[in-house]
């Protein structure tokens, strides 16, 4: 199927259209309207956070002295064939 979209935005509210559909029914229909007509606005960067601090180290990569709080083994156990 090709569609006659010429911005971003066009081409996500065709990927959206099946969700924003069963959206539309489960949930209140003029937040979704706003949210689905949201897409096409390019000035909107959608959900973002700021840090009130500054962080005091990357986590990538992890330094060697790091050690998980809880250490365990999987809890899933080999399947043998019964016969």
């Amino acid at each position: 199927m090709i569609y006659d979209c010429t911005t971003q935005g066009e081409i996500q509210q065709k990927w959206s259209e099946t969700s924003y559909t069963m959206q539309r029914l489960r949930d209140n229909p003029v937040c979704t309207d706003q949210e689905y007509k949201n897409i096409l606005d390019n000035d909107n960067s959608g959900l973002t956070y700021a840090l009130p601090f500054p962080p005091l180290m990357s986590l990538s990569p992890l330094p060697p002295s790091y050690k998980p709080s809880v250490q365990r083994s999987p809890t899933a156990s080999p399947v043998s064939p019964v016969g």
